[in-house]
């Protein structure tokens, strides 16, 4: 159904997951959509995720966020229009900037780009210029790798997908960047040999 979706926050008891509260939501989501972080900086991480309501035949995206009691904190469009077709986004929460509280990353399709939202205080805002992604990629998926404690390291983001070349057979796409003050591609692969597929899942990790 158009605009239902629920929340199901669980805990462990005797081995097994319990619900222990429900909460309803005036939008639907998508598959592996919902996040944590604590984006408002008081402390208590807050449930982030990127919702889409339609109405009148007209679909729009949102960014939206929730405390774990049920209380939603905000609920921010991310297009200036809607569409007749889910403009899906794909979404991370992490520390970004030296500024209090978590940012959210948020990957666009239409035009395909990347964008970061910071809490000002009382509304949610981008704080950087938008990065373009390659027009020639599909992207599936974000990831945000925050930067090391007390060290002069810039945070990273990884995006995934795969890739729409006509010169070669290959689809796989996968790029990461670091963040400063805004976005910066450090390394990039786009196509590849026949039978590289596109990235379903990716990580950041230490190879021994």
């Amino acid at each position: 159904p158009w605009n239902r979706g629920w929340i199901l926050i669980c805990k462990v008891r005797e081995g097994w997951p319990e619900i222990v509260r429900s909460i309803r939501v005036n939008a639907n989501f998508a598959f592996h959509s919902s996040r944590i972080g604590d984006v408002v900086a008081d402390g208590v991480p807050e449930i982030v995720a990127p919702g889409y309501r339609n109405n009148s035949d007209i679909w729009n995206s949102y960014i939206m966020a929730w405390t774990p009691g049920g209380e939603q904190i905000f609920d921010r469009q991310v297009y200036e229009k809607g569409d007749f077709e889910v403009k899906l986004i794909h979404i991370d929460v992490g520390e970004m900037s030296p500024e209090p509280g978590d940012e959210i990353v948020v990957g666009f399709h239409n035009l395909d780009e990347l964008a970061c939202y910071s809490w000002n205080g009382s509304n949610l805002v981008e704080i950087c210029r938008r990065f373009p992604l390659d027009y020639r990629v599909g992207l599936t998926g974000v990831l945000v790798k925050e930067a090391p404690k007390g060290k002069d390291s810039p945070a990273e983001v990884i995006v995934w997908g795969g890739s729409r070349l006509e010169d070669q057979p290959g689809r796989f796409y996968l790029e990461v960047l670091d963040f400063h003050d805004g976005f910066v591609s450090t390394w990039k692969r786009l196509g590849g040999e026949r039978g590289e597929l596109p990235v379903s899942e990716a990580g950041f990790g230490i190879s021994r």
